[in-house]
């Protein structure tokens, strides 16, 4: 374990009425959407294609879409529910999958195995997280090929009106953890954490990393900027705490969150 200090000089924070609160009451009810929707436009470079019909059902977890340049990439249901509807553009590009939610929320059952990098490959691929992962240059959705120089996760967001990743992290530290343990083992340097001073995040073989500044210091690029620039044919990974998280449960418990 390692730690560096970031400081970000240039930039701005604008103070907007409205932001979220920094305490919430983890009693609150989870209220259900009606509907949710996946929209193969927010995972950049993938080609989609279906791999379930109107009116059938799916599991929260369950893959729902897969890439054609790589067909083991699949992007999976956000919620249990029946395929209420999909909606096409122009040249029939698929726009949205609409999932009509069930009452019961039930979610698919993965066999994974973290022995190796491509045991892990193979289970994020499968899940449907590793549509999360994104890779620099270019901000697209990782190269199940690629092997990273570096993995970045920024623990914070500094953007006006941003709700605060450290509620998510009291809550779910272990998971944390054991997400950001599973992806140093897909890199060949290191996993760097990136956080503000009052919300420090250690993880063991991670490299934690505290960054003061005012906005954009939150933003992965930044952070990668000021750490170890992104040279000629090198490739990088950023991923969110949300993502993190959501791998360290896969591990834990063998279902998608």
């Amino acid at each position: 374990m390692m730690h560096r200090n970031i400081r970000i000089k240039k930039g701005l924070d604008l103070h907007l009425p409205g932001a979220p609160q920094d305490d919430y009451s983890p009693e609150a009810p989870l209220i259900m959407p009606k509907e949710v929707a996946v929209c193969p436009d927010d995972f950049h470079g993938v080609v989609p294609r279906l791999l379930k019909k109107e009116g059938e059902t799916v599991k929260a977890g369950e893959p729902l879409l897969f890439d054609k340049n790589f067909p083991d990439l699949m992007i999976a249901a956000p919620a249990a529910g029946k395929v209420a509807r999909i909606e096409r553009g122009a040249r029939r590009k698929i726009e949205r999958v609409v999932i009509e939610c069930s009452p019961e929320q039930e979610a698919a059952k993965l066999t994974v195995s973290s022995a190796t990098a491509d045991d892990i490959r193979a289970a994020l691929l499968a899940s449907g997280l590793w549509a999360f992962i994104r890779q620099r240059p270019y901000d697209v959705v990782a190269t199940p090929t690629a092997t990273p120089r570096d993995i970045f996760i920024s623990t914070f967001d500094s953007t006006p009106l941003a709700p605060a990743h450290s509620l998510l992290m009291q809550e779910h530290a272990d998971e944390f953890a054991k997400g950001a343990e599973i992806l140093e083992k897909l890199t060949t340097g290191h996993v760097y954490i990136g956080c503000r001073p009052d919300n420090v995040t250690d993880v063991p073989g991670a490299v934690t990393q505290t960054v003061t500044g005012p906005h954009p210091a939150g933003n992965a690029g930044v952070q990668i900027a000021n750490t170890a620039p992104v040279n000629k044919g090198e490739t990088v990974w950023t991923i969110d705490p949300e993502t993190v998280v959501r791998i360290g449960g896969l591990f834990t418990k063998g279902t998608v969150d």
